[in-house]
């Protein structure tokens, strides 16, 4: 038995037994992104049929990149890898990418260039950790809140920087301190974000495998059946299954645009109405020379629109890629002035930040809100709402399994990790009966 014979055996041995006779029609699985190719893989490794279904003409759902607009491929969605212990690496190992850490991060504040992350930011983290921490069973608070209880603890320079580095990603009116807290507590996150050489879609190859998938499939209809699942397409085509996997997305499911007979129960809908979907916006700008002097991966700005920006860190021909990032009312800002003056308002806060007049050769934005098979860019717990993404995760009638970035554990939720742990889940339930 070779090496790669026996690390399957393996894998095959921490597969949950299925206690059911193999179906004989296929499970179904409602979406191609990463957690439906995960759990595709899952099962179909268990020995299953199985037949994916994608709306899109591709797969990878929010993992997607152009390899037109520069050299090499840039991400139009997910495009960090959160942390050294995530599920993800071994897609990475398998791949043989190549991955670089984003770690020289500098601020634009008060007229000065300064490191962004220092002891002050650790301290304060600290202080939130242990405000939430300490909070009565049951209670929870938005960030904003948090951060006023923290305000007579801690420096004001300190809980500027930690305030800043947050509202990056969150909405601090209403995101709930205790999921930040859980994020923040994972281990599986320590050693902070990578970027991979060829982008995040690069890994794609390496989950769906030989899985096929039926492209252009787009969902209208879902029913549990006494003896299975029907899937209903809005073309009318009719696909039947043992069961079925759902990974549509949370925006997806709270705008109805898929029907389920039996109506979801109450505490299911209470779910995907309970928790919010983010918008985001990413602008890119491509240079013919870098505009960002080497050894920076990443800038950020207190008082820009948007405020952040990361570096690509693998140039080809002498170019670079500049991205800018801005989240909830920040993205929603830009959304709402359009693709052209956009980018221009992007260009005059990079501008401001190297205080340097520099031009891109070309340059596109990426927005998840107008398509209609995402509806938004990643789900959010608002403050209040813990244990809503378990909800969503619960099985179905027997038949429906939940799979996808909102169903992720609260450490998870949100990331391409979260999604791809989300379908084997899913899937191992699903083996179980």
């Amino acid at each position: 038995m070779n090496r790669r014979s026996l690390l399957m055996a393996l894998s095959l041995l921490s597969l949950p037994s299925c206690r059911r006779a193999p179906p004989k029609d296929p499970v179904l699985v409602i979406g191609a992104g990463v957690a439906g190719l995960s759990a595709a893989a899952r099962l179909r490794r268990a020995g299953l049929p199985v037949v994916v279904l994608e709306a899109r003409d591709r797969v990878g759902g929010r993992v997607h990149a152009s390899t037109t607009f520069a050299a090499h491929p840039i991400d139009l969605g997910a495009e960090l890898m959160h942390g050294r212990g995530i599920a993800t690496w071994e897609l990475v190992t398998d791949r043989r990418a190549r991955t670089r850490p984003v770690s020289n991060v500098v601020e634009r504040h008060a007229g000065q260039l300064m490191p962004f992350h220092g002891e002050p930011s650790d301290a304060v983290a600290t202080a939130f950790v242990e405000l939430v921490a300490g909070l009565p069973s049951g209670a929870d608070l938005t960030l904003a809140q948090a951060f006023e209880r923290l305000e007579p603890r801690v420096p004001p320079e300190a809980l500027r920087a930690l305030r800043t580095q947050v509202s990056l990603d969150a909405d601090l009116e209403t995101m709930s301190a205790r999921a930040v807290l859980a994020i923040v507590s994972d281990p599986n996150r320590e050693g902070g974000d990578f970027v991979i050489e060829g982008g995040m879609s690069g890994l794609l190859p390496a989950l769906q495998g030989d899985t096929r998938v039926r492209l252009g499939f787009v969902v209208e209809h879902i029913e549990v059946l006494s003896g299975g699942v029907r899937v209903t397409s809005k073309a009318g085509e009719v696909v039947a299954g043992s069961s079925a996997i759902v990974t549509l997305p949370l925006g997806v499911l709270r705008a109805n645009d898929v029907r389920f007979s039996p109506p979801l129960p109450t505490q299911k809908r209470e779910a995907i109405e309970g928790l919010g979907m983010a918008a985001a916006v990413k602008l890119f700008y491509r240079f013919s020379t870098p505009a960002v002097r080497a050894g920076t991966d990443a800038l950020v700005v207190d008082d820009a629109l948007p405020r952040f920006f990361w570096v690509g860190t693998f140039r080809a021909g002498g170019e670079q890629v500049v991205t800018g990032w801005a989240t909830h009312d920040d993205a929603r800002r830009l959304l709402g002035m359009g693709e052209t003056a956009a980018l221009t308002r992007g260009l005059e806060a990079l501008r401001h930040a190297l205080r340097s007049n520099v031009t891109p050769v070309s340059m596109r934005w990426s927005e998840w809100e107008s398509q209609p098979f995402t509806r938004g860019a990643y789900s959010m717990t608002r403050a209040g709402g813990l244990g809503l993404r378990e909800r969503l995760a619960t099985p179905t009638e027997g038949r429906l399994f939940w799979a996808g970035e909102a169903t992720a554990l609260e450490a998870e939720a949100s990331t391409v990790h979260g999604a791809f742990n989300s379908g084997r889940r899913a899937a191992d339930e699903l083996l179980r009966g």
